[in-house]
């Protein structure tokens, strides 16, 4: 399960995150036992081990004080900010985008894995599965991508987002906006799971589609919490 993320510039190194899913549960679950029922949904979906995860933006005023914007693993839509961290992630989506552009200036379109392990499936013993790597890695845009995720730098361009940034500036801020809440998986209020098919970018979207559509359904008292896998 490998979803379209925008990542943000860190002052040093940090290990990736695991997979972050999102678990709605209906307002009639008390407050004591939502993390207890949110990790009993993705049980049910053998998604598993699932910790709490801040992921959350807490809406300004819920809290006082220098700690207002806190993000919180869990909590009512009402507490909630979620426009604000759509927001946030369309903002970070433009200035990536912009750095990978200059990054990859003057190379041609490259190919997504899928692409070439498509042809191995189809091809298996005249195309060996090494060789869909070694041809996927050995595109100009490919190696510039990975050539400057090797810096020290570090704002990644992951490669696994080959496909949105290809797809245009305006299509990356659509996707971080589309992407920011509903992270690499869903669980409605009626124990559906939902995530992307592949990691091509026409089953990200389809994903991200339904994900917010049925966002948009929930009440202010529906409650959203967010899980870290792995």
């Amino acid at each position: 399960m490998s979803l379209f993320r925008t990542a943000s510039p860190a002052p040093t190194p940090t290990a990736p995150p695991g997979p972050t899913i999102v678990v709605a549960l209906n307002p009639e679950t008390a407050d004591t036992d939502v993390l207890a029922a949110a990790v009993a949904a993705a049980r049910r979906h053998r998604l598993s081990p699932a910790q709490p995860r801040p992921y959350f933006l807490r809406r300004r005023g819920v809290l006082h004080g220098k700690h207002a914007a806190a993000r919180v693993s869990d909590g009512p839509l009402a507490r909630l900010d979620l426009d604000a961290m759509r927001q946030s992630a369309v903002a970070a989506a433009g200035a990536q985008w912009r750095w990978w552009h200059h990054i990859v200036e003057g190379t041609p379109v490259a190919r997504p894995m899928w692409s070439f392990a498509d042809r191995h499936r189809t091809q298996p013993e005249r195309y060996p599965y090494r060789q869909a790597e070694s041809d996927y890695a050995a595109q100009p845009r490919i190696l510039a991508m990975a050539a400057y995720n090797a810096m020290p730098q570090h704002w990644p361009l992951p490669l696994s987002a080959l496909e949105a940034f290809q797809a245009g500036w305006s299509t990356y801020l659509n996707l971080a906006w589309l992407s920011a809440v509903c992270a690499d998986g869903l669980i409605t209020a009626d124990g559906r799971w939902r995530t992307t098919a592949t990691e091509r970018l026409s089953d990200q979207v389809h994903y991200l589609n339904g994900a917010n559509a049925y966002l948009a359904t929930l009440t202010r008292t529906d409650h959203l919490v967010a899980l870290s896998l792995g």
